[in-house]
């Protein structure tokens, strides 16, 4: 069985918040066991739509694993050329592979996959027995544009920087236990590394396509077929 593992904080967002509530309602209508991380603001809202098969977890953002990157987010944020982006939403972005641990470490549905999914990327009514693909035990992620055969070659001294380059998304992605609790070590490795040489960390997918140039055989890709949104094919390719 596989658990879906998201959260919901109240940052400023580029979407209206009327918006957003709605594409929250599309994922949080799905029938699948979830593990839901979120602020004390949010918590009415989604006990009211997830009164069953979930686990809510209240915390505040000083609470978050990569709180300790705060000043580096802060940094990172003054040379961002997407104005959008915010101190907060970084760390956001780095602490879905550490809300999924620790949905690992509960389990509390006794589940042998999980499944991060954005709370927001559903933005219209699907099938509400999602996921019905098996889940597979390496990371399984999406290569929404492929690399190329220079960064293919690339070693830990020469990795690209991918400020303003996009490969892998991070809307979706899941795995096995043993294989996510080893993502989530090499993924805060890449953190401490990029941070070690001035990297910019304020986008989780350059950490992700960093960590799986060095160790491509422990994901499971899928590149997008015929859909609406390439970044959302994972919905499609989960059905």
């Amino acid at each position: 069985m596989c658990t879906i593992v998201t959260c919901y904080f109240q940052i400023k967002s580029k979407q209206p918040v009327e918006t957003y509530l709605l594409w929250m309602q599309y994922m949080l209508e799905k029938q699948c066991p979830m593990v839901i991380f979120c602020d004390k603001e949010s918590y009415p809202i989604i006990q009211a739509q997830r009164p069953y098969h979930t686990k809510i977890i209240v915390m505040t953002m000083t609470e978050f694993h990569s709180y300790r990157y705060i000043e580096a987010y802060r940094s990172n944020y003054e040379i961002d050329h997407e104005r959008y982006h915010s101190p907060e939403l970084y760390m956001i972005w780095a602490e879905k592979v550490h809300f999924v641990k620790r949905a690992i470490e509960m389990n509390p549905f006794q589940s042998d996959r999980f499944l991060w999914v954005d709370i927001g990327c559903f933005r219209e009514p699907s099938d509400l027995q999602w996921p019905k693909r098996r889940i597979p035990e390496k990371v399984l992620t999406l290569l929404v544009t492929p690399f190329t055969e220079e960064e293919l070659q690339c070693t830990r001294e020469t990795l690209p920087s991918f400020l303003t380059t996009n490969r892998i998304g991070a809307t979706i992605f899941g795995g096995g236990k043993d294989a996510l609790l080893r993502y989530h070590e090499l993924y805060y490795e890449m953190v401490e590394y990029f941070i070690q040489t001035g990297r910019f960390i304020g986008k989780d997918q350059s950490i992700l396509n960093s960590v799986y140039l060095l160790n491509p055989t422990f994901f499971e890709l899928v590149e997008p077929g015929p859909c609406k949104d390439p970044w959302f094919y994972l919905q499609d390719y989960l059905s």
